[in-house]
């Protein structure tokens, strides 16, 4: 797990290839609940994928399913006595319905209307630092497991003395694409209102940006390379001993690494790694949040993701307040 500023968690519908697959949404109610909930993560006849994993009672629990594992899982949930109900009934079917409406726009279609891939974003990156070389600076913190930049983009205003900086990353897991799509919209808002908006040119004057759209890079690239990949959540380095490739990257910061959350097992989605660090992508960030830490320039740090819409603050590990508890909650 890694400390947080901000985390902001949008609502997408995810797809996969398969027909018939259905999202339940199940409320523990109990301690016993969670626990039995929880260890359905691990249990390979019923291959579930968890879009809400269990964490305490009365807070739902979402859980996509194959047309096999349902007819199994709806009776383990009787035989509990818990509810469930269907919230998506056939995800191929959105995906279907997604593809079909991108594929009518055209080329000529807005940049910011739409899901793109890893190459397109790169290109658009430089197309605003071009378009705005005094306020824009792209720039790499470092190489991925498979060679691939990651680019974060400086938005700067005024300078001043021992100006801040906000980092801000989308993209750490693969297969929300709403979430690198969120962060190319807010640099394209924050680009086209300086100057012209009187909050957004108050908050760069106050401090710098700088927004990562894509952090794990080669599981995005991934998610695009076929429509079977495209629930892909992890890093792509393999791992040792294992047939089983890629590490969560949201599991796999130095801060309270290992803690409940996160999986030993390096088949799941929610794998911590090996070590704290393991994967090159997060060390990266790290190191360079490190560096703005050590000058005394990072003012905050934000991570979107997609689905749940919540808006967490730390800690995610305790129920105790952190510091600054009430600048974090603070609407005005």
């Amino acid at each position: 797990m890694k400390p947080l500023v901000f985390q902001l968690v949008l609502l997408v519908f995810s797809s996969v290839v398969l027909a018939g697959e259905k999202v339940l949404r199940i409320t523990p109610r109990n301690d016993e609940d969670v626990e039995f909930l929880s260890s359905l993560q691990d249990d390979q006849d019923f291959d579930l994928d968890f879009w809400k994993a269990p964490h305490r009672p009365g807070l739902a629990v979402d859980v996509q399913v194959n047309e096999d594992a349902y007819k199994n899982i709806a009776v383990k949930l009787k035989e509990k006595s818990l509810e469930f109900q269907i919230i998506i009934m056939d995800v191929k079917k959105l995906m279907d319905e997604q593809n079909l409406v991108e594929s009518t726009r055209g080329i000529a279609s807005d940049f910011y209307s739409k899901y793109h891939p890893l190459d397109e974003i790169v290109k658009e990156l430089y197309n605003l630092q071009n378009q705005n070389p005094l306020m824009t600076e792209v720039f790499s913190v470092g190489k991925s497991y498979e060679g691939r930049e990651q680019l974060a983009i400086k938005l700067r205003g005024k300078e001043s003395p021992n100006k801040k900086t906000f980092f801000m990353n989308c993209g750490i897991h693969a297969r929300e694409w709403v979430s690198p799509a969120t962060c190319m919209y807010v640099i394209k808002q924050i680009v086209s209102k300086y100057g012209k908006d009187e909050s957004v040119t108050n908050l760069l004057d106050k401090m710098d940006f700088i927004i990562m759209p894509v952090l794990n890079v080669d599981g995005y690239v991934f998610s695009w390379s076929g429509p079977g990949n495209r629930m892909w959540r992890k890093t792509r380095k393999p791992n040792y001993g294992t047939s089983c490739i890629g590490t969560d990257p949201n599991r796999n910061w130095g801060h309270k690494w290992g803690a409940p959350g996160a999986s030993r097992n390096p088949c799941r989605d929610d794998y911590r790694g090996s070590r704290p660090f393991s994967e090159v992508e997060v060390r990266n960030v790290a190191s360079f949040l490190s560096l703005l830490s050590r000058q005394r320039k990072i003012a905050g740090y934000m991570d979107i993701h997609a689905y749940s819409q919540l808006w967490m603050t730390p800690w995610g590990y305790t129920k105790y307040p952190t510091r600054d508890h009430n600048e974090l909650v603070r609407k005005k």
